[in-house]
C-alpha cells in the first residue's frame, strides 16, 4: 500500500486533489487536519527520557503505519512563505516515534517523497531545502518536487492540476514510468552440485543471489557473464565452461535518486570441475562462497532467481 497526506487545512484544496489524483487501486489517502493530533506544547521533554505524553493521538500510530507503506507521500501547502504549521506538527510527532524505533528510520527514508506547492519558488529557495532535511547524510535524492504555481499564473485556488505539465510532472515524481532499459548477464557456475553464490548488501539489506552485471558495449552476454564472476567472485571461467542459457528474467526498481529502472537478467549457465579460488573482490560483497544447490534456492533472496536456479535440478 502507497499512502499519501495532505497537510492542507483547506478541504479539497490543491493538496487533497492532488492525493486523490495520484491515488490508484490499493492506496489511501489521509487529510492530516482530520486526525487527533496534539502540538508539542506544555510538555517537559518526556519524549527525550521516556514516551510523549501524547503518544495517544493519532499521530504515532499514522507514523508505525508509514513504516510499513511501499511508498510515502507527503503533500504540503506553502502559507506566509513557509511550509504549513501541520507539516511541522507531524515533524515534531516523528521524533517521539523514531527515538523509540531508531531501526525503523532507514526503511521510512527511503520510502517518503514530498510534494511541495507554493507560489513563487524562486523567491522562497528555503522552502524546498525544508524538506530535502529528510534526506541529509542519505544516498537519497531527487525525492522532492516544489510545484510553483506562478509560474503558470495560477491564483491561490487554482487547481494545479488544471496545468497539463504540472500534472505530468507530479504524475511522473510519484509514480514514475519513464524507465531506463538495462540488461545484465548473471553467471550460474556449478560444480559437482554446488553452486557459486554471493551475499552482498543492497539498500541495508544482506542479499544472497548469484554473480551478475551490465553488458557492456561491444561484449556478448556470455563475455559478460565471464567477466562479471571473476570481478566480483575471483573464479575464472571459460567458454569451455558453458553449458547453455537460461531462462531470462526482467524486473523494474527504483533508484535511491527516484530513477526507474527496467532491467533483464540473461543467466547462463556455466558446469567447473573445480572450484577454483572464490574470493570476494568487490567492496559491496560481504561473502563469496560455494553452497548445495538446494540449500541456495532455500535461502535465496529473489524468487525469479530461485525459480532458474530450479530449472537445472
Amino acid at each position: 500500500m502507497r499512502l499519501f497526506v495532505s497537510f492542507s487545512a483547506r478541504k479539497d484544496g490543491n493538496c487533497d486533489e492532488i492525493a486523490n489524483f495520484l491515488a490508484k487501486d490499493g492506496d489511501k489517502t489521509v487529510r492530516f487536519a482530520d486526525l487527533d493530533v496534539r502540538a508539542c506544547v506544555n510538555c517537559d521533554y518526556e519524549c527525550f527520557e521516556d514516551l510523549c505524553k501524547y503518544r495517544n493521538d493519532d499521530a504515532y500510530e499514522l507514523v508505525g503505519k508509514m513504516c510499513h507503506c511501499q511508498k510515502i507521500v507527503l503533500i504540503v501547502p506553502m502559507y506566509c512563505h513557509h511550509p504549513a504549521s501541520l507539516y511541522f506538527t507531524f515533524c515534531q510527532r516523528c521524533q517521539d516515534y523514531f527515538m523509540h524505533n531508531e531501526e525503523a528510520y532507514e526503511n521510512f527514508v527511503k520510502r517518503l517523497f514530498v510534494i511541495g506547492i507554493c507560489g513563487d519558488a524562486q523567491n522562497n529557495p528555503h522552502f524546498s531545502a525544508c524538506f530535502e532535511k529528510w534526506f541529509e547524510g542519505t544516498k537519497y535524492t531527487n525525492h522532492v518536487l516544489i510545484a510553483d504555481r506562478h509560474k503558470y499564473g495560477l491564483k491561490l485556488k487554482d487547481s494545479i492540476l488544471q496545468i497539463d505539465e504540472l500534472k505530468e510532472q507530479i504524475s511522473e515524481f510519484a509514480n514514475p514510468t519513464n524507465a531506463k532499459i538495462e540488461l545484465s548477464a548473471m553467471a550460474v557456475v556449478v560444480c559437482k552440485g554446488q553452486i557459486l553464490s554471493t551475499c552482498e548488501m543492497i539498500y541495508g539489506r544482506e542479499t544472497l543471489s548469484l554473480p551478475k552485471g551490465h553488458v557492456e558495449e561491444g561484449e556478448t552476454v556470455l563475455e559478460t557473464a565471464i567477466r562479471e564472476c571473476f570481478e566480483e567472485t575471483n573464479v575464472v571461467l571459460s567458454k569451455d565452461n558453458f553449458a547453455k542459457e537460461l531462462s531470462s528474467f526482467s524486473y523494474e526498481f527504483l533508484t535511491p535518486s527516484n530513477k526507474l529502472i527496467r532491467k533483464t537478467i540473461v543467466p547462463m549457465l556455466f558446469d567447473v570441475d573445480n572450484t577454483g579460488d572464490p574470493l570476494a573482490k568487490e567492496a559491496r560483497m560481504l561473502s563469496v562462497q560455494w553452497m548445495d544447490i538446494n540449500e541456495f534456492c532455500q535461502n535465496c533472496s529473489h524468487e525469479n532467481v530461485k525459480a532458474l536456479v530450479e530449472e537445472i535440478l
